[in-house]
């Protein structure tokens, strides 16, 4: 398997973001852990969810293709040859799943939510972009119900957190490779 230990934001136009050392492997550590506890406080039930084998993997690919800044992800035609050419690589990787609709709600405002709490730790969230990030992770916390919104404000509402505290979880599970079907719940 490809070392996806890679650094993420390395092409992000903010030095705080791309100097910042978060980890692609680190993130996605993150992102399982909070799709896990978004789960759990809705009431989704895991047991033979792909979930969260996929938010540990959902960037792999970027070992090989790279993290691509967010506003380049809006285009819609780098958006379509994004999404197929980390399908290929990722498959390419053995790393595949299905996910319901609300599951992909899940990863999604999960992966958006630790880029937004990075972001926050290294005093970068006042811009443009990541004021459409939050407004755009409310609305998703929205759709999926539950007790999401009010998960989701109490995650961007607690005290400021430093980049060794957002990143803390992802360190402490460092060589964490989990087989794809192991994660039942937790």
């Amino acid at each position: 398997m490809i070392d996806n230990d890679v650094n993420r934001w390395h092409n992000n136009p903010d030095a705080r973001l791309r100097n910042c050392g978060d980890t692609i492997r680190a993130h996605q550590i993150r992102v399982r852990g909070l799709c896990q506890d978004l789960a759990g406080r809705i009431g989704r039930v895991l047991a033979g969810s792909d979930l969260l084998y996929a938010a540990r993997y959902h960037d792999a690919a970027e070992a090989i293709m790279g993290d691509w800044p967010g506003p380049y992800s809006e285009i819609p035609e780098v958006a379509a040859f994004k999404k197929d050419q980390e399908a290929k690589i990722l498959a390419s990787m053995g790393h595949e799943w299905t996910l319901f609709e609300v599951e992909q709600s899940i990863l999604w405002l999960c992966d958006k939510l630790d880029a937004w709490m990075v972001a926050d730790a290294v005093a970068t969230t006042v811009t443009r972009e990541w004021e459409t990030t939050a407004l755009r992770m409310e609305r998703k916390a929205y759709e999926i119900g539950g007790a999401a919104p009010d998960w989701l404000m109490n995650k961007r509402s607690g005290p400021r957190l430093t980049l060794a505290e957002v990143t803390g979880v992802a360190l402490a599970a460092r060589g964490d490779e989990l087989p794809h079907g192991a994660l039942g719940v937790m």
